[in-house]
């Protein structure tokens, strides 16, 4: 290999490394995603395996912290269930071992208690059937299961009686 072809070998590692990094300081990305970003942006596959090999490295990549900070942050911003959770680790590409040791300790009922506080802190107590029918859709587009609302209906003491 000529020098011009190491030189430039060398400055095509550097570039994609470099755009890795542009990404990085704008937020944090799983190892699948960092891979497809790369690739999108036209770089060569040994480049873009070798800029995430080195950024795992250095502890840029991680998917562990990623899945632990994902869904702290994603909890803080929105409630959410477990399941709904669980599926946009998917999407992101996570290694399922990873969700399951990341998911494993959040209480889905707890979510669900604190989403029907935000909501009722919102919006106040349901005053009728179209607005009891407006939390239970919130709940369920928030990734909660039927029975697990009507358990907490029932905690929380809403019924369509009352409505």
């Amino acid at each position: 290999m000529s020098n011009h072809q190491e030189t430039r070998k060398f400055i095509d590692k550097m570039s994609a490394m470099s755009h890795a990094l542009k990404l990085l300081a704008k937020r944090d990305y799983s190892k699948a995603e960092m891979i497809e970003k790369l690739t999108q942006a036209g770089f060569d596959q040994s480049d873009v395996e070798d800029a995430v090999l080195r950024l795992s490295e250095y502890g840029y990549l991680d998917d562990e912290k990623f899945t632990t900070s994902f869904i702290e942050n994603r909890i803080k911003q929105k409630v959410v269930s477990k399941q709904l959770l669980e599926e946009e680790l998917r999407r992101r590409k996570i290694d399922e071992n990873i969700i399951k040791a990341a998911v494993d300790h959040i209480n889905d009922e707890n979510l669900l208690q604190r989403a029907i506080k935000n909501y009722l802190r919102l919006k106040g107590n349901p005053k009728n059937l179209k607005e009891v029918k407006k939390l239970y859709s919130y709940l369920l587009r928030h990734g909660f299961s039927e029975e697990m609302i009507l358990e907490s209906f029932h905690k929380f003491k809403i019924s369509i009686d009352d409505a």
